[in-house]
């Protein structure tokens, strides 16, 4: 299994705290394909029962990866030279981000409540973090230069977290965090791997490991202790995104091999569907719980999507 795949299907995904230049606060002058989406303030009284789909244009491949409190949406889509690239959306209008200059493939993986960019790209070697902020990138690697390093979660006060591994043995890999400019790894106890995707603001983080007998399982780690989380009667588990209020989406397997999306709140797991489609991935929830993700249809393509306030039937409101 590769990064690469993993970054595509799986992920999502996945530095300095100034806006990003040019993909802040402000709306961009540019079009998008279906006219301006509805907002999050129209989606809000559906309570998570309406999918908005997401399609950048001229591609048969878009997801989305993370929505910020202001419903500023990053997401990736396939381009005409078979590699991923990150667009924002807000307010209906698609905003490249930009490539790591001469990377062989340069993916955004989450974005913070200040504009800035978590992602990952590749050279002919290997992989490294990055930090997109202010319209500069600044590299992440770790101090052995043998150690590939992918940017998956990054929260508002500039922490990052993801996976380090040797490159062709992704599997084997441990967590980090890197924070003022020092890193701290850690493992899920007993794991083969340890993939974090996501800190929130409060210090928490989710992720996904594996067991020797390679087992896909979600986790929490908070204030220390690590917290498994598997959705009921689930085959696999790849989680991808919490909040502050705790709230935990990511996406399972069923007993016939079906990926679900899922949203869990205070202990209580919903399985995320949108209707007509043959696999959906939840892959972020904002703080107000509002949840992005992809989907995908009988032709084969992927469809990146919106839900309001997906954990809002869950909870006592």
């Amino acid at each position: 299994m590769t990064t690469r795949t993993l970054l595509r299907h799986l992920v999502g995904a996945m530095g300095a705290a100034l806006a990003l230049a040019g993909c802040g606060r402000e709306h961009r002058d540019l079009t998008g394909p279906n006219g301006p989406a509805p907002s999050l303030s129209q989606q809000q009284a559906t309570l998570g029962q309406e999918f908005v789909s997401i399609d950048y244009p001229g591609t048969t491949f878009t997801d989305a990866v993370s929505i910020s409190a202001s419903g500023e949406i990053l997401g990736r889509y396939l381009g005409a030279d078979g590699r991923l690239h990150g667009f924002l959306l807000f307010q209906g209008t698609f905003t490249k981000v930009p490539d790591v200059e001469d990377a062989l493939e340069s993916v955004p993986n989450r974005l913070n409540a200040r504009g800035t960019i978590v992602g990952t790209y590749r050279d002919p070697l290997k992989e490294h973090a990055y930090v997109l902020s202010g319209g500069t990138f600044a590299i992440i690697d770790f101090p052995d230069p043998a150690m590939s390093l992918a940017g998956w979660g990054i929260n508002d006060g500039g922490d990052v977290v993801g996976p380090e591994f040797v490159e062709g043995d992704f599997l084997d890999a441990h967590g980090y965090r890197f924070s003022n400019n020092t890193f701290t790894l850690f493992d899920v106890p007993g794991a083969m791997g340890t993939f974090p995707t996501v800190i929130a603001s409060n210090g928490n983080v989710v992720g996904t490991y594996v067991n020797p007998d390679f087992g896909f399982h979600g986790f929490l780690l908070s204030r220390g202790t690590f917290t498994t989380i598997d959705f009921p009667n689930s085959t696999f588990d790849w989680v991808n995104g919490t909040n502050v209020r705790g709230d935990i989406v990511g996406f399972y397997n069923d007993q016939d091999g079906v990926e679900h999306g899922f949203v869990e709140s205070g202990g209580t797991f919903k399985s995320i569907d949108r209707p007509g489609s043959t696999a959906t991935h939840a892959l972020g929830i904002n703080d107000q719980g509002d949840l992005v993700g992809y989907y995908v249809t009988a032709d084969g393509n992927t469809h990146g999507f919106l839900l309001a306030c997906a954990p809002c039937s869950l909870r006592q409101i």
